[in-house]
């Protein structure tokens, strides 16, 4: 069997963890408060790839999920880095 490159280490942050269960989801399962803000994350890329604006996006964040501006910011943030700038590769992909 091959080694993983990652491990779970006391000390890691919320994007570490989310980004090593996507890679391994039986090696690196989620607590609850894990699984939500990572369907947090798959809430931001569905909506980028609907084309919402990311203050149309923190809005809905703080209406439905009660987060505060900052958090839904990063929130994007996050979401960007594991999945990607949807927008910046729609741009790409049409040139």
């Amino acid at each position: 069997m091959k080694k993983l490159p990652f491990r779970i280490q006391k000390g890691d942050n919320t994007l570490d963890k989310i980004m090593a269960h996507h890679i391994d989801p039986i090696r690196f399962p989620l607590s609850d408060k894990l699984e939500l803000i990572r369907k947090r994350w798959a809430e931001v890329l569905t909506l980028r790839f609907n084309y919402y604006s990311p203050q149309q996006i923190v809005n809905k964040l703080m209406e439905d999920q009660g987060i505060s501006m900052a958090q839904a910011y990063l929130d994007i943030k996050n979401s960007e880095i594991i999945y990607g700038n949807v927008m910046q590769a729609d741009k790409k992909g049409t040139k």
